[in-house]
């Protein structure tokens, strides 16, 4: 009679694991989503920068009404090559508004004055993204056009990642090996630059999808 007990108590103890480990064989699916907004618009923020050790300025949001590229808050002078600059640059970023970028890209229209200002000054375009907290952002480089030359659409493939960065700045005449460096058809200010205002403006627009 013993040995029929303890038969019984090992087929129910192997009954019980059994049992055990059927129920944890179970699966659930649990569906996550959000959808992020598409952007209908645009932020754009602007900073003067002191070329030398690039000293940064306070940043303006120019989104609502608009900024003010004066080189002339700064005296021109003539440097060793001949070529008269302020010393400063300018700083446009862009990013998008309320969502993630969307529709074809960012626009850019220039109207010159009545003495063009963008014969003698350029636009580089790089692509800012961040890697890490309390960082620089990365800069991926776009291209630079001469700033009579930015009657042009600027794809979101080519900024998706991060913002739009645009620097502005006097032409200096010089020429690296990159592609463009000072884009095509500007000069220099120099001494055979007839004196007078220089002028120009650019407008920038966005439209989401």
């Amino acid at each position: 009679m013993r040995k029929s007990i303890s038969k019984l108590s090992t087929i129910a103890a192997v009954l019980v694991i059994f049992v055990c480990q059927t129920a944890f064989a179970n699966s659930v699916l649990i569906g996550v989503q959000v959808t992020m907004p598409s952007s209908t618009g645009i932020t754009v923020k602007m900073t003067e920068v002191k070329s030398d050790g690039n000293v940064w300025g306070i940043t303006e949001d120019i989104t609502a009404s608009g900024g003010t590229i004066n080189f002339d808050n700064h005296p021109m002078v003539v440097t060793d090559e001949g070529v008269y600059l302020t010393g400063y640059y300018y700083v446009l970023d862009i990013a998008p508004a309320g969502g993630g970028w969307a529709g074809s890209g960012v626009t850019f229209s220039y109207s010159a004055g009545i003495n063009d200002i963008g014969l003698h000054s350029k636009a580089t375009l790089v692509e800012c993204v961040y890697t890490a907290p309390d960082t620089k952002p990365d800069e991926n480089d776009i291209a630079t056009y001469g700033l009579h030359d930015m009657n042009r659409t600027i794809p979101i493939t080519s900024y998706d990642e991060g913002w739009l960065r645009v620097y502005i700045g006097l032409s200096t005449g010089q020429k690296t090996g990159k592609e463009s460096e000072e884009g095509l058809g500007i000069t220099p200010f120099t001494a055979a630059t007839p004196a007078g205002l220089y002028s120009g403006s650019l407008t920038i627009s966005y439209t989401g999808s």
